[in-house]
């Protein structure tokens, strides 16, 4: 049995991405279509999912994060408040 996801209100997750398992989505954060996000993940504030990304387990996306399309995060990946991937 797996843990459950908490997903804010206010994020918006487009139905066209896969969120895995543990996952916590916190306030104002977007997460675009053709996205596929692994386990035990938590994406801060704010913080900006574009289309077309494959991003591993154990994931922290520090507040105000931006990644655009098309990237991929290995296992237990960090990235910190307000950086952007290209």
């Amino acid at each position: 049995m797996g843990f459950s996801n908490i997903i804010s209100k206010s994020a918006n997750v487009s139905q066209y991405s896969e969120i895995g398992e543990g996952t916590l989505i916190r306030k104002n954060v977007v997460v675009n279509p053709s996205t596929k996000i692994g386990k035990n993940w938590i994406i801060n504030r704010g913080s900006i999912i574009e289309h077309d990304h494959i991003i591993e387990d154990n994931i922290h996306i520090g507040p105000g994060a931006i990644l655009s399309g098309g990237t991929y995060l290995g296992k237990n990946s960090f990235i910190g408040t307000g950086a952007i991937i290209i």
